[in-house]
């Protein structure tokens, strides 16, 4: 590997939000990604997005992600019941005990992620660290830990192999790629300044907010949508096999 300063830090802000469409109920995750040091720079910009009329808040996005060099990747799901059920409890081999709402969100929120980093990987923009900041969540410490065990090495590697067997469809250096922090962020208190990862994350909490403007334009300039419906239900699917073998 190579001098692991060779490519500048990204910052990565997420955000997730719940919406009821009918007899639906749509998970979003918004992720905006910027340069680490320019975001750090020039974070108070997103003022500019929170100030815009709802109607323009859209456009004040897309200015501040050219403005400032980032993208912004929306991934959502429309959750069939199985997924919703209250105090319903999962587990897995690494996970003795997690809430299926926070099993859903771990999964969508890596799926953002996934889909940025391949993104830039296809655009062939060559990542190092990544500090990845989010809404925050209170996993149980298990869950957490595979949370960020799956980011820290699986992700990493899913990269290289996708440069290594798909070199004509992602075209950047990826052995560099690695996740120094992750990084449950705090609402600002009402009386204090938000300081540049509370901006970050309010960006993508104001992104999940035009999904439906999002979804309908769809992927354009440095926005990317991604509808993952099949794959929470085919999570549902294994969760209703599951409940028939125990039955």
């Amino acid at each position: 590997m190579g001098d692991l300063s060779s490519y500048p830090p990204v910052a990565a802000f997420l955000d997730e939000r719940f919406e009821e469409l009918g007899q639906r109920t749509r998970m979003i995750v918004g992720c905006c990604l910027f340069g680490h040091d320019r975001w750090m720079a020039l974070h108070g910009r997103e003022a500019e997005v929170g100030r815009a009329r709802r109607k323009r808040r859209l456009q004040a996005i897309d200015d501040l992600l050219s403005s400032i060099g980032g993208v912004g990747v929306l991934v959502y799901a429309d959750l069939p019941g199985e997924l919703l059920t209250p105090h319903e409890i999962d587990w897995t081999t690494d996970i003795p005990r997690m809430s299926r709402i926070d099993n859903v969100w771990s999964q969508l929120t890596l799926s953002a992620v996934f889909a940025s980093l391949a993104w830039l990987q296809h655009s062939g923009v060559s990542v190092g660290a990544v500090n990845l900041y989010y809404d925050r969540r209170d996993l149980t410490a298990a869950h957490r830990t595979q949370f960020e065990n799956i980011l820290r090495q699986i992700l990493p590697e899913t990269a290289k192999e996708a440069r290594t067997e798909y070199s004509t469809l992602f075209k950047a250096d990826a052995r560099e790629l690695r996740f120094d922090t992750i990084r449950g962020v705090k609402k600002p208190v009402s009386w204090a300044l938000a300081d540049a990862f509370q901006c970050g994350t309010d960006l993508a909490h104001h992104f999940c907010a035009q999904a439906s403007a999002v979804i309908e334009r769809g992927s354009d300039g440095r926005t990317l949508v991604r509808d993952h419906t099949k794959v929470v239900s085919a999570m549902a699917s294994k969760f209703r096999q599951g409940s028939d073998e125990t039955s």
